[in-house]
Order: C-alpha cells, then structure tokens, then sequence
C-alpha cells in the first residue's frame, strides 16, 4: 500500500481509537509503515475491519500480518498427505529418485532434503520406512510448515523505510 493509503487507514483506526499513545508520532508512523506497508491495502483494510469486529484493543501491527498470512498463504498439505506423497515417491525413488523429487511440493522437498535421500529411503525395508523414515519425515515436515508460516509473518519492506526513508 502506498503511505497515501496507510495514511487513511491510520486515520480511521484513530477515529475508532482515541487513545493519544496510539500512532502517536512521525516516527510510530513510519515504523507501522515500515512493518505493514508491504501489504495491500485491501488487505489491510480488511484485517482492520477484522480486528474492529473481534477485539476491544488497539490493533498492532502483528495483528495486520497475522490476517494477511490467514488471507493469502495456501493451505499446506497435512503429514499424512505429504508422506502419502513420499511414498508414492519412494516407488520410483531408486532409478528416478531426481524426477520423482523434482514432482513433490517445495515444503515437501525442503523436509526430504534432497533426490539422494530419496533414493537412500528407497533401498531401505519397507517397515523401517513406514517406522522410523515417517518419523523423521513428519517431523521435518512440520518444522518446514512452521518455517514457512514464520516467514511469511516476516516483515516485506526494507528496514530503511522504517528510518525515516519516506521516497515511496
């Protein structure tokens, strides 16, 4: 969103509240900016209007992000459907363990690691990989959902802007 508009939407959370420690200043306009800014108005205003309906505070930022992520990450696949995939994977996994990485989603392979651990898991019983294989898998797989949650949370504008840098 452009400052013009975060300018307007700063406006109506102030109308709504008076408090004069909210956005008080240049300066904690700029940081709001700095942090949320990224985002498209839309966006934006829509997770205002969400706030208003679910809290009696003063939004932060966080809250702002926290909907955007909720609005536009796609819905990750559960374990159960990630390792489904896998073992599909693994039936391929020793002459085509490239092609058959290549075919999985990005937080899928991020989890497996590589083609070659693929191929590994492919020469392994078939109980050890339904055992301890899934174990290992399932849990990577979720620290890499969580990774990408966190990382869409992250800020997506400069830090300078959040200086005082206001060519925008």
């Amino acid at each position: 969103m452009t400052r013009q508009e975060f300018s307007i939407l700063v406006k109506a959370m102030k109308a709504v509240y008076s408090d004069p420690k909210f956005i008080a200043d240049q300066a904690a306009f700029d940081v709001w900016y700095a942090v949320i800014g990224d985002l498209d108005y839309a966006i934006a205003t829509q997770a205002y209007q969400a706030h208003l309906n679910s809290s009696p505070y003063p939004p932060m930022p966080v809250d702002f992000r926290q909907y955007a992520v909720r609005r536009t990450t796609p819905e990750c696949l559960n374990e159960e459907k990630a390792w489904a995939l896998v073992t599909r994977a693994i039936r391929n996994g020793y002459y085509g363990a490239e092609e058959e990485f290549a075919k999985l989603p990005p937080d899928v392979q991020r989890a497996l690691g590589s083609p070659v651990n693929l191929r590994e898991m492919a020469q392994l019983p078939k109980d050890t990989v339904q055992s301890v294989e899934k174990s290992h898998f399932l849990r990577a797989y979720r620290t890499e959902v969580e990774r990408t949650k966190e990382d869409r949370l992250m800020i997506g504008v400069e830090t300078h802007k959040m200086i005082g840098d206001k060519n925008d």
